[in-house]
């Protein structure tokens, strides 16, 4: 089962954990990637202490954070001709 960095609820770092996450599916013009390595950085803490974009409501726990990773691509949706890095 794959893996995630989650925050489980609104507070400090304690509330950051790698939990168990469902295998996602690719959706159109998507791609499914086996993250070898992956960070986060001070966007990722947003949802965590409540700063949300306007027309977003309100965060749905847990939330995966961590939005800049490296892997290789392991299933492309459809209409997904090439990838480009």
């Amino acid at each position: 089962m794959p893996k995630a960095y989650v925050c489980t609820r609104h507070g400090g770092p304690e509330t950051k954990a790698c939990a168990e996450a469902d295998p996602p599916v690719p959706g159109p013009g998507e791609l499914l990637a086996a993250v070898r390595t992956a960070g986060a950085d001070p966007v990722d803490r947003r949802p965590r202490i409540g700063i949300r974009r306007p027309g977003e409501g309100e965060a749905r726990f847990p939330v995966v954070v961590g939005g800049k990773a490296a892997g290789v691509v392991e299933e492309t949706g459809k209409i997904v001709i090439e990838v480009a890095i």
